[in-house]
């Protein structure tokens, strides 16, 4: 019998006086007054300096690595994220990334070089772990030095010990507690001080792969006449929850009937995986003393029936043509990725972006996560430790000099100047970020069993495992998948304490 493992999860971040753009936690407005008391001098304590959270604790400009090549392993469907041949572009982000690459350079004194592996998406992993497998096997003069991985099932190469355990690296350089860093990504996946992917602003596609919802205004506007609903408002007082989003769905009426539906989205991985998370259903519990455990619980139950219900039986509800009947107005809300927008602002859709529901009132805030085909950095398990502390150097730079290059391109060029050219939009925006989520159970799903895409197999198990048992009792499915990810789970921990 396996031993049972004290899980204790590693205080890793300091609370930061402010916000990232993109990933860290909102928090409530508070009263600043100050109560000024006095003190004698003797009760005078000196007070550590404060951490910016915006700058490395270390001046990365005033260390010299003598012209050390970096090489950063990339695929070509993403190569743009971190490489720009030139930086005389039309294109913002292009520049910035360019601006962003030679400003590294320049202050460590190095040379970075993207050799790439031909993949048309994330989905199939295979060209990926092959080119890793190739280079960790080859000569020091191929080396793969850092690795730009689709998260898409990469977890699992842990297991298969190509990466380097970051947490042990000697004299990193690398602060987690960093607002550029994303914190609830180092929440979700440092476990007993080790972990092995940053995730932070210089992972631009993440705010592609953000799931959320879309508004089609000008339906909306038909669709609720004299409903008086402002989606902001309700998003802004927590009145946006599972229960309302029904009442307006089916207010716009049957759309089998009418041709014009409340509601639209594809039955796919982008629209039920950040509904999911939206209601937060959480498979791996992570409990306040950090342990972590399996969590089948009758709420995820109802909300897994539930919206079983909503994907199959509900007539206001359009799951065939998705995206394509959103866009030709035929749809006053749409669940999909922010990248979707590009699309709308194109066709001329007059659209507004919110974040997920909740699922009820009892649910404390928003979560919007990203589809796991967003990029996160690694160092090769290959790499010499002195020159794993020297990489570590390089991702702290990248991502500092992203918050001031090629998150602001990407935030303009993409979101703020082309779909949110009004101020509300792009506060919203904001607001959605700020509620950017990952947990545990989400990252490493690949090693625990599948178990964040369970839920999504018995929503609609007709059109995508018809042949796996998925059509059976939706607690008897949960629960066998609890006894076989429980094993996956201490598996997984014995990795990350032995």
């Amino acid at each position: 019998m396996k031993r049972t493992l004290l899980i204790v999860l590693a205080l890793v971040m300091l609370a930061a006086t402010v916000l990232s753009a993109c990933g860290t936690k909102k928090e409530p407005a508070t009263d600043d007054t100050a109560t000024v008391t006095e003190t004698t001098p003797e009760e005078q304590t000196t007070e550590p300096p404060k951490r910016e959270p915006y700058k490395p604790d270390t001046d990365l400009a005033e260390l010299d690595f003598n012209a050390q090549l970096v090489r950063i392993l990339q695929a070509t469907y993403k190569q743009s994220e971190f490489y720009a041949e030139t930086g005389i572009s039309s294109d913002a982000l292009e520049v910035a990334v360019f601006k962003r690459n030679r400003k590294v350079e320049d202050d460590l004194n190095i040379i970075f070089d993207f050799p790439t592996v031909q993949m048309s998406d994330a989905m199939n992993i295979k060209p990926w772990k092959d080119a890793l497998k190739g280079y960790l096997a080859g000569s020091t003069s191929d080396m793969i030095h850092l690795a730009a991985n689709p998260l898409y099932y990469t977890t699992s190469f842990i297991t298969e010990n190509m990466f380097t355990e970051l947490g042990s690296v000697k004299d990193s350089y690398v602060g987690l507690d960093k607002a550029y860093w994303n914190s609830s990504f180092i929440d979700a996946t440092v476990i007993n001080d080790r972990y092995y992917f940053l995730v932070g602003e210089l992972c631009t596609s993440v705010l592609d792969r953000m799931e959320i919802m879309f508004v089609n205004n000008d339906v909306a506007a038909n669709l609720l006449v004299g409903k008086n609903v402002n989606f902001y408002d309700l998003v802004y007082d927590y009145e946006w929850t599972y229960e309302k989003m029904l009442e307006l769905v089916h207010t716009a009426g049957n759309g089998a009937d009418s041709g014009v539906w409340g509601m639209a989205m594809g039955r796919n991985s982008y629209s039920i995986d950040g509904l999911l998370a939206g209601f937060e259903i959480d498979l791996i519990k992570r409990d306040e003393m950090g342990d972590l455990s399996i969590n089948i619980s009758d709420r995820n139950h109802q909300i897994v029936q539930a919206l079983r219900n909503l994907y199959v039986e509900d007539p206001s509800v359009n799951t065939t043509e998705g995206d394509a009947v959103f866009r030709n107005g035929k749809a006053m809300l749409n669940a999909c990725q922010m990248s979707n927008a590009a699309g709308y602002y194109t066709s001329g859709v007059n659209f507004s972006i919110i974040p997920m529901p909740l699922w009820d009132d009892d649910q404390a805030d928003y979560r919007v996560v990203p589809h796991d085909q967003f990029t996160a950095l690694t160092i090769a398990r290959n790499v010499p430790g002195d020159l794993a502390t020297k990489l570590t150097a390089v991702l702290e730079d990248m991502c500092y000099i992203s918050h001031s290059t090629t998150y602001p391109a990407v935030y303009e060029k993409t979101y703020q100047l082309k779909y949110n050219d009004k101020e509300a939009n792009a506060d919203m925006f904001d607001y959605i970020c700020q509620s950017l989520y990952f947990t545990t159970g989400y990252v490493y799903s690949s090693i625990m069993g599948d178990i964040k895409n369970t839920p999504r197999y018995l929503i609609y198990p007709d059109s995508i495992r018809p042949n796996d048992g998925y059509s059976a009792s939706i607690e008897a499915t949960l629960r066998a998948k609890q006894t076989n990810a429980t094993e996956q789970l201490e598996q997984f921990l014995e990795l990350l304490y032995l």
